[in-house]
């Protein structure tokens, strides 16, 4: 949040809270009324525009003051003299990275922990591979973008715990779709569309053990995703609108997790929870409790 927006932890914790809002009524039977699930969701949606589209304001009227966060780069971009930027285009960009790339993360690094904790030969392989022998100290972004394994790892757990279980689309053309059995469907143009991002992640005729932890689906030479073709893997939607935060999510979870077992041992010392399927980003339900031990690098 600091680094989008330059909020301090009250600001931040307060549009926590109203993330937590849109996020838990996301999922709802789309009723616009006072006193619905999907009113309460787009109520907490204007309260997360408005509060940037306040702060962008705010920073505008005051172009001296720096905060050396995005907000700054984007208004660097929107006083550029040749811009394509908007206002309003850049409160939907803040909001969007946001909402996918800050309130998804703390899921996904969740999910990562498990998948590697219950898998502890590709944590042998991470240490041995990349995160100490390779690197030691110079973690950059140039070491991070060569993390392959890791980033195989990363990909692998939200292929089998997807952040997003659907993805909502509309039809603006009439199209068909053809089935791997032969059957054809017509989308009428206009049509809403929903993807089930967490359906198609573990189609067996693509992974053929869908329900196994194996981060080499992805490496060279099997590359299982490509099996059905580019949209295969649709984690983060694909095509033209595959979404814009999915290099900097890759970055950040690997910045966390390369520091995490490089510096320490952890142990889950409670039983792992269901994710909370009544909510969008699909975090776990309940406590995690880990246990931690710091270790020198080799």
């Amino acid at each position: 949040m600091k680094k989008c927006l330059g909020f301090d932890s009250t600001k931040s914790g307060q549009l926590r809270s109203t993330f937590d809002v849109l996020f838990t009524e996301l999922l709802s039977f789309p009723i616009y009324f006072p006193g619905t699930s999907f009113y309460r969701c787009m109520q907490a949606r204007k309260i997360v525009q408005k509060t940037v589209r306040d702060t962008l304001a705010e920073r505008l009227s005051a172009p001296r003051n720096k905060h050396s966060d995005l907000l700054d780069i984007i208004i660097e971009e929107l006083r550029a003299e040749e811009t394509s930027l908007s206002e309003n285009l850049a409160v939907d960009i803040v909001s969007a990275l946001l909402f996918g790339s800050v309130f998804t993360l703390s899921g996904v690094i969740a999910v990562a922990f498990k998948s590697l904790h219950d898998n502890p030969d590709v944590v042998h392989a991470l240490e041995q591979k990349h995160i100490i022998s390779m690197y030691k100290n110079q973690i950059g972004y140039e070491a991070l973008s060569e993390m392959d394994t890791l980033h195989r790892c990363i990909k692998e757990a939200i292929r089998m715990h997807t952040s997003a279980p659907v993805l909502v689309r509309k039809a603006h053309t009439k199209f068909r779709v053809h089935t791997k059995e032969g059957e054809e469907y017509d989308i009428p143009r206009g049509h809403n569309i929903l993807v089930p991002t967490a359906l198609n992640n573990k189609l067996t005729h693509i992974y053929s053990d869908p329900h196994l932890y194996d981060p080499d689906w992805f490496g060279p030479g099997r590359e299982e995703d490509k099996v059905g073709g580019k949209y295969s893997f649709t984690t983060f939607g694909g095509g033209r609108h595959v979404c814009p935060g999915m290099a900097l999510a890759y970055l950040q979870i690997k910045v966390i997790w390369s520091h995490l077992l490089r510096n320490f041992e952890l142990k889950l010392i409670s039983s792992f929870p269901k994710a909370d399927g009544s909510k969008m980003n699909q975090e776990p339900k309940g406590k995690v409790m880990i246990s931690y031990e710091r270790h020198q690098l080799m």
